[in-house]
């Protein structure tokens, strides 16, 4: 019951939060990036969703707030599939959409991780509902939802459909730093039909995003992530390196040089 209050306060503060500003909210500003992304993949300039100036300008377009900051798009190719679906709807009901459905897969995923017992009790979905996390997720117009329901997709069919499990594996290759551990836990198990499933996944999604957007985004990605790394992993920052709940986060947080990091 404390969950589901919890919840619904949330639901009613978002809707005001979006309700009180007559352009775009920055309550779930993240998803400003994916969704202007998504806008130039439609126009043909995919590649221009990993280059600063071009995409702030459609943005700005979208919100326009000059004092908004730019917010980078560092998701590989196969992402701005994804994110081109979303933007053949409005902002709001793709933003809307973009959380109901991955909020439905992450419910899902945690639901079928809990033993048979307890999910026959009572409503036990509606605890996840509440965990802070949700709402911080939401609030950011995040994708964690969609990196849950596919970890816990995998986990749930590992055994009983591992080639299932190894597509959802492959598919977290969209935010690299979850899906770079996935093949080594895999090969460590020996889960070597997940393992190629994986691996398939990941091939097909690029060849794909080839397909879709050209040649020429591949080069655009592979830059952008060199200003990922200049920008915002390698300068002392500590409004941004608290954020990073890692020992190199934590290290580059109190001080510690960047190669000790």
């Amino acid at each position: 019951a404390l969950s589901l209050v919890a919840f619904l306060s949330f639901c009613v503060m978002w809707v005001q939060w979006q309700a009180s500003t007559p352009g775009i909210s920055k309550v779930s500003g993240d998803f400003v990036s994916f969704w202007t992304a998504g806008q130039l993949a439609l126009e043909g300039r995919a590649a221009d969703a990993y280059r600063e100036q071009p995409h702030f300008l459609q943005q700005l377009a979208l919100h326009g707030d000059p004092e908004w900051g730019y917010l980078a798009f560092f998701y590989p190719p196969f992402f701005l599939l994804l994110s081109a679906g979303f933007a053949l709807l409005g902002y709001f009901p793709a933003l809307c959409l973009w959380l109901a459905t991955s909020c439905a897969g992450y419910i899902a995923a945690l639901r079928a991780l809990v033993p048979k017992a307890l999910r026959d009790g009572g409503p036990i979905w509606v605890l996840f509902l509440g965990y802070p996390a949700v709402m911080i997720n939401a609030g950011f117009g995040q994708n964690g939802f969609l990196s849950t329901a596919l970890l816990g997709g995998a986990a749930v069919w590992l055994d009983r459909r591992p080639g299932l499990a190894g597509g959802c594996r492959g598919c977290l290759a969209y935010k690299p730093q979850l899906g770079i551990i996935v093949p080594l836990a895999l090969a460590a198990a020996g889960r070597w039909r997940s393992f190629a499933a994986a691996g398939a996944t990941v091939a097909i999604m690029a060849a794909a995003a080839t397909l879709a957007f050209g040649t020429d985004i591949w080069p655009a990605f592979m830059a952008d992530m060199a200003v990922a790394r200049r920008n915002w992993l390698e300068p002392a920052n500590p409004q941004y390196l608290q954020y990073l709940t890692t020992i190199y986060g934590a290290v580059r947080l109190h001080g510690g040089s960047l190669a000790l990091a």
